[in-house]
């Protein structure tokens, strides 16, 4: 996760997780639970 964050232009996992957050309504590591 933390590779494609950064090749699509997040500084940081941290920014990558929160707004995948507030898009999803859930962390990646839930999502990817329930894939």
């Amino acid at each position: 996760i933390s590779e494609i964050a950064y090749e699509v232009g997040f500084e940081s996992l941290t920014q990558f997780n929160r707004s995948f957050k507030k898009l999803s309504g859930q962390t990646p590591t839930q999502y990817r639970k329930t894939v």
